[in-house]
Formats: C-alpha cells, sequence, structure tokens
C-alpha cells in the first residue's frame, strides 16, 4: 500500500543510538589490517581511536589495544611506527589466529579496512553524554552495552531488549524494597511494542511481545512465582485464559456515557 513501510526503528532508541552507530561505521573504514615486507601482521589506527597516557580519548570510540596488540619485551604497548594522524602497531599471535581462522588474507601495503573484523570485543565507547532530555536515562542504560548493538544486525532490536532487560529488573527491584504493594495482587509485565503498519484492507496496529513477569498475590505469592517468569512461561500462561474478558471494558459504552453525563461549569476562582 502506497504510503507504508517496513522499519525495525523506534523513534527515541534510533536517536540515542545513531551517534554510536556513525562512529563505529567510521571506525570500520578508518582502521586498517595489512602485512608489511618482513611478514609482520599490523594494524594502523586513527590517533581519535588510541587512549594515549598523555591524551586519553575523551568523548568517541575507543581501541582495546591490549586485545589486539602484541606488547614489547617489557610488556608495553609501542606503536612500531607513528605520522600524524595514525599510528602501526604489530597484532599479537592471539589476535591474528582469531583473523586467520575465519579465511582472511593479509594485504601487503596500506592494506585493507578492517570492516567487520571490529567486534564488540575490541572497543568501548567513552562519551559525554549526547542526550538533554529524558531520553538520557535511556542513553545511560544503553551506553555500557553499546559496543554489543552497534555490532548486531539489528542495532535498534538489540537496543530494545536490552533496555527492557534493564528496566524490568530495576523496576522489580523497586517493587520487592518498597511496601507500596504489599498486600496487594500485582502483574508486571516488560515487553516490546511491534507497530504493524496498514495492509489491505486491515488497519494499523500493535503487538505487544512480552519479555518477562514479575507476579504477587495479596495473600502470598506461589513457589512457582518467586522469580520472575520469562518470555515461554508467559506464553504459555496467556494461551491457557479465556480469550474473553468478562471485566472488560468497552470503551464506546463508557464514553458514549460520559457523553451523556451533566456538564457542570466550572471556573477558575477570580
Amino acid at each position: 500500500m502506497e504510503g507504508t513501510c517496513i522499519s525495525p526503528s523506534c523513534g527515541k532508541i534510533t536517536h540515542v543510538i545513531s551517534p554510536y552507530l556513525e562512529q563505529y561505521q567510521f571506525a570500520k573504514e578508518r582502521i586498517f589490517l595489512h602485512r608489511d615486507d618482513r611478514g609482520r601482521h599490523l594494524i594502523t589506527a586513527k590517533n581519535s581511536f588510541i587512549d594515549f597516557a598523555s591524551h586519553p580519548v575523551k568523548d568517541g570510540l575507543v581501541l582495546h589495544l591490549e586485545r589486539i596488540v602484541a606488547p614489547n619485551e617489557n610488556g608495553n604497548i609501542h606503536p612500531i611506527s607513528a605520522v600524524s594522524t595514525s599510528q602501526t602497531y604489530e597484532v599479537s599471535e592471539n589476535f591474528r589466529k582469531r583473523i586467520d581462522q575465519t579465511g582472511y588474507t593479509w594485504k601487503s601495503g596500506s592494506g585493507e579496512s578492517i570492516g567487520d573484523y571490529l567486534t564488540e570485543d575490541l572497543f568501548y565507547f567513552r562519551e559525554e553524554f549526547h542526550e538533554t532530555d529524558e531520553s538520557i536515562l535511556l542513553e545511560r542504560n544503553l551506553i555500557e552495552f553499546m559496543p554489543i548493538i552497534v555490532t548486531s544486525k539489528n542495532p535498534p532490536l538489540r537496543a530494545a531488549k536490552i533496555n527492557i532487560q534493564l528496566e524490568f529488573a530495576r523496576t522489580v527491584e523497586s517493587i520487592r524494597r518498597g511496601s507500596e504493594y504489599n498486600g496487594k495482587n500485582l502483574l508486571y509485565i516488560a515487553g516490546l511494542n511491534i507497530d504493524i503498519s496498514e495492509y489491505k484492507d486491515y488497519p494499523a496496529t500493535t503487538y505487544f511481545v512480552p519479555w518477562a513477569a514479575h507476579i504477587q498475590l495479596k495473600d502470598g505469592t506461589p513457589e512457582e512465582y518467586i522469580h520472575p517468569l520469562e518470555q515461554e512461561r508467559i506464553c504459555a500462561l496467556i494461551a491457557e485464559q479465556d480469550s474473553v474478558n468478562p471485566e472488560q471494558a468497552d470503551l464506546k459504552e463508557q464514553i458514549g456515557r460520559m457523553l451523556k453525563a451533566p456538564r457542570f461549569d466550572i471556573k477558575s476562582p477570580k
């Protein structure tokens, strides 16, 4: 249908992770693997990705050089050469074997970009948070996991799943620590909303995919609900329920009653 689209993105999440995705894509293109005429296996990286003791990275992607580079005889990491904007290091045997096991062929000369070989364990982000509104809470949740997010096949979905897990754990901990819900029945379900665009003659809709749930009963919570319920168990319990809820409210009827109710003339006091 004209005007519809397929997208994995959540606006706020995509907005938060976009700067990190851009940095990762840039690093994939500006870090090079190559081999010199002496047979040494090398990596060349821009200075901006290297956390120098005298000039640490303040904002951006930082390489875990200790996981990539071969240390010298004193156990220190030093480049074998340097130019104005980049440093070249000899890689460690473990890193070389790891790359070789993929069937990669090391190129001579300037080599080629590291690309997808820049995996989540080889870097991290040191950031001044980009957000200034409520999105900063989301960014704080995700910053530690950003390498996992930006290297995944579907970054927005991975970010959403991580945020669900963190927020669920935080909320359940708050419920258990507090006393506000003592003596009450409580069902708390965390999950993912999936918006479905209009399709043929069907209207747009939203699916809710449950992720985990916390259950407590006012008369005492059974042992089977002491720990959070995971997705498979939640779906099984939902499937056991009657598809008709006798307690459900008819929204049209309720709105009709509101419209028929007497109107009161309420004015602000002078």
